[in-house]
């Protein structure tokens, strides 16, 4: 039985830069970054997701029909009760693709690749993208401004996963 092996990883970041004042009173644990990037209103998570799943595409050689399924995960959905998966999936041109959105918070990106690795391993797939998006950052003011928030800003990432070795991806703990 074959396990999931991450493949490769592709990014997508908003060109707009916001640029934070330092904070030289606060110890370094504090101290937020001193610069952010921000994506609204300029993209929304649709954007971004199929930005980052393009770049995968041109960065593996992979065409966009030969992904069996998208799984994915935004911070805030562009459309009420409906995932940003389809329109991922619509913009990317992976129309054979099964799309799957998956949600523990920050744990997310981990959910996604216990579930790649659990339908590689059944056999019901063979190439999956995981799609993450961050796209609240630019739209929470006060956010932004807490001494507390570490966040570097919006961006999203695509990982395609395909099958490999036995224990390709060691172990995970999942906590929510």
């Amino acid at each position: 039985m074959k396990n999931a092996q991450i493949i490769s990883i592709a990014r997508f970041m908003p060109e707009k830069i916001v640029r934070n004042k330092p904070q030289n009173d606060l110890p370094d644990f504090f101290k937020p970054p001193l610069e952010r990037r921000f994506a609204w209103p300029d993209y929304n998570a649709g954007d971004m997701g199929a930005q980052a799943l393009k770049n995968l595409f041109k960065q593996t050689g992979t065409k966009p029909e030969e992904i069996d399924m998208i799984i994915s995960s935004a911070s805030i959905q562009d459309f009420v009760n409906i995932s940003v998966g389809p329109d991922i999936q619509y913009r990317s041109g992976a129309k054979n693709a099964r799309v799957i959105s998956i949600d523990t918070g920050c744990a997310s990106y981990l959910s996604m690749l216990n579930t790649a690795d659990a339908f590689i391993k059944a056999g019901q797939a063979k190439k999956i993208a995981l799609v993450t998006v961050t796209n609240f950052i630019s739209r929470l003011g006060g956010f932004q401004k807490s001494h507390m928030s570490k966040v570097l800003g919006d961006g999203a990432a695509a990982t395609l996963i395909t099958a490999g070795k036995e224990s390709s991806i060691l172990g995970a703990q999942e906590e929510s």
